[in-house]
């Protein structure tokens, strides 16, 4: 043991393995407090969508995960930087952020600023794209 600590400047094996594995738990553990936060997120911006409430065509109402017009939609931005934002399936997202699966649009990560409540979201027919406000 104590060659092994002087030939890894004072670190040993169980030591090294300890710090990995603390590590990966604080990892974890983080991530399902952002996972858990971002959940909330979603569910709190959740709306049912018709394109009669929208100015626009329905094939703007297509989730670029299920191709479909959701039943339970949510708006989220396209990505980090973006004014430009697309409706999304509630469970086809849901089931992306659960995988830990990348924005499908931009392969950013997803965060909670991306996810827009549908106030905040207006169709701008100039882009013919939905926009933040």
């Amino acid at each position: 043991m104590a060659l092994e600590r002087q030939l890894n400047g004072g670190v040993d094996f169980l030591s090294s393995v300890n710090n990995y594995f603390q590590s990966v738990m604080a990892e974890h553990r983080e991530n399902k407090t952002s996972n858990k936060i971002l959940m909330e997120k979603i569910n709190s911006c959740l709306f049912r969508p018709d394109s009669n409430h929208f100015s626009c065509p329905e094939s703007f109402l297509t989730c670029p995960i299920t191709l479909d017009t959701p039943e339970t939609g949510v708006f989220m931005r396209n990505s980090r930087s973006a004014e430009i934002c697309s409706l999304y399936d509630k469970d086809a997202l849901v089931q992306l952020v659960e995988t830990g699966g990348a924005h499908p649009l931009s392969r950013e990560p997803i965060t909670e600023s991306m996810i827009m409540r549908k106030d905040e979201c207006h169709f701008d027919t100039k882009r013919e794209a939905f926009c933040c406000k």
